[in-house]
């Protein structure tokens, strides 16, 4: 073989090393891309879980914030202000989900199990009242979402009343249930019958 024939020998295995090289980065980059989606899933459901057990451990809290959800007359001041950091914290981690559903690191799915969850949060009145004077700290987007959620979620009072009073080991009565007034349906236009119109 002559010097030109080594040469095109040596680029064959150069080419060849080079893609070779190429498909190891890219299942490298895959493999870093799943462990990234898993910790993030780990991460979101491990504070999700934290966030529930934290309510289950602390009968005190779990109190004020099963009240808290019929809105400010029943807290004072106080248990208020400790309804409001829950619920600050809450809506903190899904926005960490949020934001890792947005980047890509976590499936749609998971948030979508979320806002399920926050979807019965969300309609609770104290929840919505404690949104109103929320503090700042939610980024513009995640604030149009959860507001976007809360537009497709009806407000029940007669439910926050009910779990408020299960709290508290309570029977209400259907008197003191407050009424959530009908939404008015469009009317059906009327078909006419034979020999009118």
């Amino acid at each position: 073989m002559n010097l030109q024939e080594w040469a095109f020998v040596a680029d064959i295995i150069a080419a060849a090393a080079v893609v070779l090289s190429l498909c190891f980065l890219a299942w490298q980059i895959r493999l870093y891309t799943r462990q990234a989606r898993q910790d993030a899933l780990d991460l979101v459901t491990s504070r999700r879980h934290d966030m529930l057990r934290v309510m289950a451990d602390d009968g005190e809290l779990a109190s004020i914030v099963w009240r808290g959800f019929a809105g400010t007359p029943r807290l004072p001041p106080h248990e208020w202000a400790r309804f409001g950091f829950y619920i600050y914290s809450l809506l903190l981690e899904t926005e960490r989900a949020w934001v890792h559903v947005n980047r890509g690191t976590l499936d749609s799915d998971v948030l979508e199990n979320w806002e399920a969850a926050l979807g019965w949060w969300l309609r609770q009145p104290g929840v919505r009242a404690w949104w109103k004077g929320r503090p700042p700290g939610f980024t513009p987007a995640y604030t149009r979402y959860i507001e976007g959620l809360m537009s497709r979620v009806n407000v029940d009072p007669a439910e926050a009343t009910l779990v408020a009073a299960s709290f508290r080991g309570q029977v209400v009565s259907p008197a003191k249930i407050p009424v959530v007034p009908a939404v008015p349906q469009p009317a059906k236009p009327r078909s006419q019958g034979p020999g009118e119109g």
